[in-house]
This record gives C-alpha cells, structure tokens and sequence, in this order.
C-alpha cells in the first residue's frame, strides 16, 4: 500500500494538527473499511467561499458563466433558510500513477465546523474518493487528468472571448447550456475525449483548401447514406460536429461545453449510492471509533431521520425531494446485514417462517465486502433495481409515496396540485428507478435519417421511452411537458442548427405527436401520422 500524502490548508497555511487528523483517518479507513484513496489537499472556507464552490460544483477552474452567480444565490438562501447543510464540496479530480502524474483531490470542509464535525466530513470525504476511484460507470467518464481538463476548458473559453468579445461567447454558451442536457451517458463504446478534440481542432484549424475538402467529403456522405446511420444520443456534440448555420468557433464553444458538462452531470448516474456509500463509511467510523454521541447528534439525524429532505420553497410550501444520503445508506446497510447474516441464496429464500427469516444468521461475515463490490458495479438504476426489494420496502420504506398533479386549472400551476397517487412497492420503485434513469433527464436523441431530415438539412430528434417501458408508468409522466420547457428547448435549437427543428415524442395521452418551429419564434404542434 503507497503512502497518501494529505494535507489541511487553513488560509494557505498547512494546519498540523488537522493534517495529523486527517492521515490518521484515512489510515484507520483504508486499514479497516478498505478504501481506496487518493492524496487528498483539503482546505478550510468560510460560507460565503463554500455557496460559490458549490455553485462551480467545487471546480476553482470551472468556466465562468452568469449561471455561477445564480446557483451561488440559490445555495446561499437554501442554506440560510436551512433547507439543506453544507457540510463538504469534494472534486472528483484524483490522479496518481507511478513514477508520473500526481494530482491530488481537493475538498473543502466549513470552518465553523466542530472537531468532531471535521472528522467526519473527512470520512465522509474519504468515502466519496473511494466511490471516484473504484465505481465503473465514474471510470469510464473520467478525463486522465481532471484538473488539466476543466483548466485547458476554461483557458480555451477565455482565449476565445478575448477574440470574440465577452458579449459574443455568452450568446453561444447559453444556447449550450440550454441544450447541454441533450448527452448520451450511455455510449456504446468509449470515448477518448483527447482524441476527439484533436479531431476538432484538426477542422477548425486546417488550411482553407483541406477545410473545403473535408466539407465536400461530408456533403456527399450525407446525400449517399443516412444521415446520421443510428441514433444519435449525444445531441449537443451531434450540433457542435455537423450544424450548417454556426461558426466554427461556435461549434467550438458548444463542443466545449459537452465535454465538460458530459463529464460533471455523470456524477448524477451514482448520486444515491455515492452518498449513500460515504453516509455508511462516515456512520461506521462515528461508531468504531467511539466519537461523542452528543457531539454528532445532528450529524447522525441528517443521515438516518426519514427519507425526505427540504427542498426548495415556492410560495409558502416546500417541496420535498428524496434523500439520498437515506435512501442510499439504508440500502447499502441492508445488503451488509444479509451478507453478514448469510441470509442470501437458496437456503434462506426456501424459508417461510417469518420469525426464523428474521433470526436466521449463518456468521456469513461478507457484509463489507458486497458493500465495496456494489459500490464499484453499480449505478443508481442497477442498485434500486436490483436490492430496492420488496422485502427491503416493508421493513425500512413502507412511508414512501409516489405524488402527481392533476390538470391544473386557469392560473394554477401542476404542482399546486399534487396528492399521493400510490403507497404501493411498485410503483415506489417504478418512480424512483425513473427518475435514476438518465440521472433523472430525458433521453433524446437525433433520428435516423434526422440530420438531412426531408433531404433539407433540417433537424429531426425523437424522445426515446423505451427505457422506461417496464417501469408502470402513465403516458402523463413520460411527457416531456411543461411546455415552456420544450419552447425552450427548441428555442435554443433552432439557432443553432439554423433550420426547421423537429421533436418528436408523446401526448398526456401517450399518442404520439411532432413538437416543430420553423422559425425559432413560434413552436407548432401536429400529430404524428
């Protein structure tokens, strides 16, 4: 086991005794809890530095953009409201390898925090370095140097706004931001984002004869074949790549930000079991090591009292979103009991006494380590689908509910609306499998055929629910209504791509229907023959 190099920085300055801390922590998880971890540079912020790392997702290199300082408004009066606490901001941006690049992860934990409270930020920290290092779906997004890639990005959008005015790049990047949702998270097949840049760079740069060669060759390919030959997931770079309307330091732009957008929304693929997973090692540690009950109390109760947690607060209600910390933790704590019991396989599934199930205990003693196994094989879809049990519902989850709105009347919105539709384990779970699915946002891609669509270079994008074909749903709950949402969508379409735009997808009613705007001012609304 390498030695990790870890360090507290309070106001640039190395603080020994927090430093000393941390390593022995980390020591003591990667001894016990058999973590994986990275060299870890934690620093010591006061609010108002934690609500601006929070809005930059705790990337001092992220791309600067009006949007920073409304999500930096939003965290600020969710915190002070207490709607949520803020206890860390942890980048993803650990790299190690031998005898080459040393990047260590950066985390940042409030000042105002107790000892006892720092401590187990630490953990807690240590457990999401754990999940970045060791889960699949994470590995297979990550850039080889994290740090270098959100730098080199922000560079290059800096180096272009020198060029081009400020006002100019942040036209072009709310129109990227607006479409930056349109992502595949999952590609057939690897991408190597370096390689795909030098691609780019490679057209936007060749000289005037060799660029018109290139146009040529693609011109032709669109008119010989099917433009594109299958769906296409990843729309934003689909635009970036092929749109006849922008500049090429527009597609630049719009190429920019699907890389790093691609790579910051996957971490939403694993959000209940990430949190979940540091939840239980922070949990662990407060137990093993004998940490102050008193001095955790609130600590522990954000972890473990309900399944709700505040969300934001719209005219005197709020609304409540699931917690994953809870949700996550419970799931994980009830595969480590099984496999510690041994009540998996055959033997156990064979018995119908209901007070023999709950006593039977083989000392099976494999608890932690199917924790660690599903940590690293999962997302949040295969976990809830796979041990969000029924029998895991009626002993932990039986107050879970499903919620929908009815036809809202003149001047009332949906959600005004909302009631309890279902106490039911389906559709409990049908819910929140929909809403891992994707982390959470529609899937759409670019048609068949849907680059040239009519043979006019116009754009076709389907809404693909196929992925939700066996999860009970209505028709209602697979629109992708409100409609401001979709006019924005194609709104910002349009412009970018420079011709008619086409959407197609489904009613209330489930009947399928084409969203289209002709002119980027109005959107129409026709069925789908």
């Amino acid at each position: 086991m390498r030695e990790i190099r870890i360090k507290v920085f309070d106001e640039g300055r190395v603080d020994e005794e927090l430093t000393k801390i941390a390593q022995d922590i980390a020591k003591f998880c990667m001894e016990k809890y058999k973590l994986q971890l990275t060299d870890v540079d934690f620093y010591l912020v006061n609010a108002e530095e934690l609500y601006s790392l929070a809005a930059a997702s705790g990337w001092m290199v992220h791309p600067q953009h009006w949007t920073l300082g409304q999500k930096y408004l939003v965290q600020k009066k969710g915190h002070e409201l207490g709607y949520w606490q803020i206890y860390e901001i942890v980048v993803p941006s650990g790299v190690w390898e031998e005898g080459g690049l040393r990047e260590p992860t950066q985390a940042f934990i409030y000042r105002g925090d107790t000892q006892v409270e720092v401590k187990l930020v630490m953990t807690h920290v240590f457990g999401h370095i754990h999940m970045f290092e060791k889960n699949w779906k994470l590995q297979e997004f990550k850039p080889k140097s994290p740090y270098g890639f959100m730098s080199r990005i922000r560079d290059r959008l800096m180096q272009i706004e020198n060029t081009v005015g400020e006002e100019e790049l942040e036209r072009i990047m709310d129109v990227g931001y607006s479409l930056s949702t349109l992502i595949d998270f999952y590609p057939t097949k690897k991408i190597e984002l370096e390689e795909e840049k030098k691609l780019l760079e490679n057209f936007i740069i060749s000289p005037e004869e060799k660029r018109k060669k290139v146009i040529e060759k693609r011109e032709k390919e669109i008119v010989e074949k099917k433009f594109p030959e299958k769906r296409d997931y990843d729309v934003l770079k689909f635009i970036a790549t092929h749109s006849p309307k922008l500049r090429e330091w527009e597609k630049e732009v719009l190429y920019l930000i699907w890389e790093y957008t691609r790579y910051l929304y996957s971490l939403g693929l694993v959000k209940i079991l990430g949190e979940g997973f540091a939840a239980l090692v922070d949990l662990k540690y407060c137990l093993d090591a004998k940490l102050p009950i008193g001095e955790t109390f609130e600590w522990l109760k954000h972890r473990t009292a309900g399944a709700y947690q505040p969300g934001k607060h719209e005219k005197h209600r709020t609304i409540y979103y699931i917690n994953p910390y809870w949700l996550g933790m419970s799931l994980l704590w009830d595969i480590m009991e099984k496999w510690d019991t041994g009540r998996v396989g055959f033997e156990y599934e064979d018995i119908g006494d209901a007070i023999e199930r709950r006593e039977y205990d083989i000392k099976l003693g494999k608890g932690w380590d199917k924790v660690l196994e599903v940590v690293a094989t999962h997302t949040d879809y295969t976990f809830i689908d796979t041990f969000f049990t029924e029998e895991f519902f009626r002993k932990k989850a039986d107050f879970l509910f499903v919620y929908a709105g009815d036809e809202p009347k003149s001047g009332e919105r949906e959600e005004d609306t909302y009631t309890i539709i279902s106490r039911q384990y389906k559709d409990v779970k049908n819910t929140l499998l929909f809403r891992a699915y994707n982390a959470g946002m529609p899937r759409i891609a670019v048609e068949v055929g849907g680059g040239n669509f009519k043979n006019k270079g116009e754009l076709y994008l389907v809404h693909d629910i196929t992925g939700y074909d066996n999860l009970g749903l209505t028709p209602k709950q697979l629109t992708l209504h409100p409609t401001e949402t979709v006019d924005v969508l194609l709104k910002a379409l349009y412009p970018s791509w420079g011709r008619p735009v086409y959407l197609e997808t489904v009613d209330k009613e489930g009947k399928p229907i084409i969203l289209f705007t002709e002119d980027g001012e109005k959107v129409k609304i026709e069925s789908k023959k």
